[in-house]
């Protein structure tokens, strides 16, 4: 029996990015990007975020309305781990084709060149019925702009990353 999942699926991995950079602001960082993909596919996990960033306080009510996922994770940091492997390969694809910038994925930044995204994904993604979700505004306005760093930041409270080293 053949089981497919997006997670394993690095094309699918690159329209997840591509849909987010599309709907979010200019310029986040590769980390926060992996993150938000992350919550892309499992938007159920939304919920067990606690406590909720306060700056993004306005957004927690969508994740109430997030039905439960049919499928057991038992532990998302390993989960998130082994989705690193098809994340990099995903953006070395996307600087690849410059649709990312080569010098600013190099230093950290997602920078979207959208100019060659060709026009039939675009629209691909503007129709999307999930990329006009409540659910994704939380990951594309919500997350985009949340307190990222240090003891209470993002990366903390997700508990995906480390983040005991940021500076």
């Amino acid at each position: 029996m053949i089981l497919y999942h997006p997670l394993k699926d690095a094309n699918h991995c690159i329209y997840r990015m591509l849909s987010i950079l599309v709907k979010s602001p200019s310029g986040i960082s590769l980390e926060r990007l992996r993150v938000i993909d992350f919550y892309h596919i499992f938007p159920h996990l939304l919920a067990s975020i606690s406590p909720w960033p306060s700056d993004i306080k306005e957004y927690k009510k969508h994740t109430r309305n997030i039905p439960s996922s049919f499928e057991s994770i038992p532990d998302k940091r390993r989960l998130f781990y082994e989705l690193s492997a098809i994340h990099k390969q995903s953006i070395l694809t996307l600087v690849s084709k410059s649709i990312l910038d080569k010098d600013n994925a190099q230093s950290g930044i997602a920078t979207l060149n959208k100019e060659n995204i060709p026009e039939r994904i675009l629209t691909t993604i503007e129709n999307d019925e999930y990329n006009n979700s409540k659910i994704f505004e939380v990951l594309t306005k919500g997350l985009t702009v949340t307190s990222w760093t240090g003891r209470n930041g993002f990366k903390d409270r997700s508990g995906l990353m480390e983040f005991i080293y940021d500076e």
